[in-house]
């Protein structure tokens, strides 16, 4: 067996120009050619695997991956591997992006609309910090809209499954047991379809018992949200509870 052992690229090319007979160098190009298309296909299907479908739509990996300067300075940032880094961001989007789609859905069905009245209340409280802020470039309105619109899911989601509500530094109630118990009913139902074990698990990781953080029910109120009342969840630990998917 010929072992290449040289550094230098020139040497290197020399060597398999005379290890490799002129007669058969068409079709050692042709077959390095078909290994580098072989290459190229199976990573851009690896790109387009489903990892879960929600509502007939499918969520792909080229959907939550990042790009290579994404990659580069998240690694850097965390003083991680590229790897590591990589799964670590994909987990993240799936489960953002899953939730994002499984809240969609809900609301379709539910037909909620932002509440104007809850829009004015937020921007009303935070618009000129958001106004104010560099990192932001989004409008206040759309901001709030948002808010308006997650707080009355999330007030639906708990007047129909109640459960265990939490605080999280993001949200000072977030009815975590009534969006398990959501994601199971659409299992149950075919809305929603895990097709990568690795993936189900991440989710599912996310909203198993047991609970941190918990708030005691005779303090959980859904009437109004903390923006508008400046509510304080008094049974809450001031340490700020983890929103990223634990590796």
């Amino acid at each position: 067996m010929t072992v290449f052992t040289y550094a230098d690229d020139y040497r290197r090319e020399r060597l398999i120009m005379e290890y490799i007979p002129m007669s058969k160098f068409p079709v050692f190009m042709k077959a390095m050619v078909f290994i580098a298309s072989c290459l190229m296909i199976s990573g851009a299907f690896a790109q387009e695997k489903t990892l879960a479908v929600v509502d007939e739509k499918p969520l792909m990996l080229s959907d939550i991956s990042p790009t290579k300067a994404e990659l580069t300075e998240t690694a850097e940032a965390m003083s991680v591997s590229r790897q590591l880094a990589l799964s670590r961001i994909r987990h993240n989007r799936f489960a953002e992006q899953l939730i994002d789609r499984i809240m969609d859905t809900y609301a379709a069905q539910q037909k909620i609309e932002p509440d104007e009245a809850l829009v004015k209340a937020f921007s009303s409280r935070f618009g000129d910090q958001v106004d104010g802020s560099e990192e932001n470039s989004r409008p206040v309105k759309d901001i709030a809209r948002e808010q308006a619109r997650i707080w009355q899911i999330e007030k639906a989601l708990y007047e129909a499954f109640g459960g265990t509500v939490i605080f999280t530094q993001q949200n000072p109630q977030y009815p975590i047991e009534a969006y398990r118990k959501l994601l199971s009913q659409y299992e149950e139902q075919g809305l929603l379809v895990f097709k990568s074990k690795e993936y189900e698990s991440v989710l599912k990781r996310i909203f198993a018992p047991p609970y941190e953080m918990k708030i005691a029910p005779e303090h959980v109120s859904f009437v109004k949200p903390w923006w508008s009342t400046g509510q304080v969840i008094g049974s809450a630990s001031s340490t700020a509870a983890k929103s990223d998917v634990e590796k």
